[in-house]
């Protein structure tokens, strides 16, 4: 399937339309199941605290210091598992959006999908982490070379210049890895590994067409942004206004900043309901562009008969066959030539 942003972008907000249940609703279960459990965390921390503090009158101070060093380890440790449940959910809400851009039955089934594969889903999200930790470390090892061979009054400005140039590198490089999780949720019987490395076939020649499309959406999220950030900080100053008329200790600041989150991402709410299911199936289009696979009509009705991607049977190759990068399975369609123009990101 030829690739085309306008046609993919339709395709994508086309399918939004007359979903049952609402896309606006599962994203609103997607992000209450990635941020509640973090911020209902962070108020229960905060009330633990301030009840240390109340109950500092009556023990001594080394007990004190004691239990918070204590409680730190504990909520460092659940606070892990939040981000380990928030992995699986966005997984889900990508399989979600590929069933959205394939006009399947989907519905609140899709985010928990994963939940049959974590394995699957944290493996590949730590080999992604770590690809990411050691490509941003050499090219900072890179970047530090680079500006200490210039003389001690050039540095300043050879920082400045050698920046962009490395921060377009490491975008670069990174972008190999975003139809990763993609991958994993079309084609179960893949190793994360080999997930990885399929994102990696997926993607050459077709980076910077993905970060023009993920580019298309800013104006979009730098306006949600804008609406959340004001409210956080209006939240918090009137926080800080009031501490003449109560003691804004830490306990307090952890209190007060969970619920200038929470209210700041509400009045984001109605604008963030409709653009993430909007980018996740215009990623997901992307997607199917990438592999090849024969894409839906802007006007086509969604189907009825279909099943989400989670209830499908993989697609097992023969036996002794090996596994080839960049196939989207024995029995898919013959992958698109090549474009003439040449990638910039590939040279």
């Amino acid at each position: 399937m030829d690739y085309s942003r306008a046609g993919v972008k339709n395709a994508a907000k086309a399918s939004l339309r007359g979903r049952r249940p609402s896309p606006r609703m599962v994203t609103l279960v997607f992000l209450a199941l990635t941020l509640l459990p973090s911020l209902i965390l962070s108020l229960v921390q905060g009330l633990y605290l301030s009840f240390l503090v109340m109950e500092a009158n009556y023990l001594y101070p080394y007990h004190i210091h004691a239990q918070i060093q204590g409680s730190r380890w504990i909520f460092a440790f659940l606070y892990l598992l939040c981000y380990l449940f928030s992995l699986i959910f966005q997984t889900g809400f990508i399989g979600y959006g590929m069933d959205l851009y394939r006009r399947r039955e989907t519905g609140y089934a899709a985010l928990f999908a994963p939940l049959s594969q974590v394995g699957r889903v944290l493996l590949l999200s730590l080999l992604v982490l770590v690809f990411t930790f050691l490509w941003t470390l050499g090219l900072t090892l890179i970047y530090a070379l680079l500006v200490s061979l210039f003389p001690y009054q050039l540095r300043e400005a050879a920082s400045v210049l050698l920046t962009i140039p490395l921060l377009i590198l490491l975008l670069a490089r990174l972008l190999r890895y975003a139809l990763a999780y993609n991958v994993l949720v079309d084609r179960p019987e893949l190793t994360a590994r080999q997930c990885l490395n399929e994102s990696k076939a997926l993607m050459r020649g077709r980076r910077w067409s993905l970060f023009v499309l993920i580019l298309s959406f800013l104006g979009w999220g730098l306006l949600a942004s804008a609406v959340f950030l004001a409210v956080f900080y209006l939240s918090m100053f009137a926080a800080v206004a009031l501490s003449g008329l109560i003691y804004l200790n830490y306990a307090m600041v952890l209190i007060c900043t969970g619920l200038s989150f929470l209210l700041g991402l509400l009045c984001a709410a109605p604008l963030l309901l409709w653009l993430l299911p909007y980018m996740s199936a215009a990623v997901a289009g992307f997607y199917d562009c990438a592999v090849g696979r024969p894409g839906p009509r802007a006007q086509e009705p969604p189907s009825t008969g279909g099943q989400p991607y989670s209830m499908r049977e993989p697609t097992l190759r023969s036996p002794g066959e090996p596994w080839e990068p960049g196939t989207y399975g024995p029995d898919a369609p013959p992958r698109p030539p090549r474009r003439d123009r040449e990638d910039p990101w590939d040279r």
